[in-house]
């Protein structure tokens, strides 16, 4: 199944796409915006950000549907939620101690605490294999989209919200993926399947997003 956000129904909320039979799924309702939903790693429920109460916050839904649980509740902004691969913690960002900082907490809510200081910029933030330690982007260019290959050896990126780039984690030069010729539409939000074999990511133009894929990105 593919989690994403959409407003077809008028406000942004969270959806699902099933692969096995194409059916899509509404899963959260109502307005405020829910945005970035991420998967738990037994992939009973998603991760988003919203402000259907006010300020942006870290909600928790079952894919089952139901009733959105608030995760974090104050009035800072707390955004981009991704789950440990363990399941046991959330790295998210936030400006509670003034400006956007990386946080962890248990996947409850409880246990709050900061882990960088140094300022945090991008969408996205992704946690190593071992769960040890989280990526996140702060001062460079790109990485506002990372998104780890499966065996964690290479990142894809989008630079200038144009042009998809894969970067080796170790050694070797970054590799142009792919870009449209039309430049007026936008690439973003490029994400690896679980298997390795394509990418999803959104491609927007003025009259609207739709979610596209590539396969043999190697």
């Amino acid at each position: 199944m593919i989690a994403f956000n959409s407003d077809r129904a008028g406000d942004m909320n969270i959806w699902v796409f099933s692969l096995s039979d194409a059916s899509t799924r509404q899963l959260t309702h109502g307005p405020g915006g829910d945005f970035q939903p991420n998967w738990s790693p037994d992939g009973t429920k998603l991760a988003f950000f919203s402000s259907r109460t006010g300020s942006p916050n870290i909600f928790e839904v079952d894919l089952a549907g139901g009733t959105p649980r608030p995760v974090t509740a104050n009035s800072g902004v707390n955004v981009n939620p991704f789950f440990s691969p363990d399941g046991a913690h959330l790295a998210y960002q936030s400006d509670h101690s003034g400006r956007l900082e990386v946080w962890i907490m248990n996947a409850d809510g409880s246990n709050t605490r900061q882990v960088t200081n140094t300022g945090v910029t991008g969408h996205f933030l992704r946690w190593s294999e071992n769960a040890r330690d989280v990526v996140f982007r702060c001062k460079m260019m790109g990485g506002s989209h990372i998104s780890f290959s499966p065996d964690h050896s290479r990142i894809m990126d989008v630079v200038g919200h144009r042009v998809l780039w894969v970067s080796p984690v170790h050694d070797g030069k970054p590799e142009k993926a792919y870009e449209f010729p039309d430049p007026g539409v936008r690439i973003d939000y490029p994400v690896w399947s679980p298997d390795g074999k394509w990418v999803l990511f959104d491609r927007f133009r003025p009259q609207g997003g739709d979610i596209w894929s590539i396969t043999g990105v190697e």
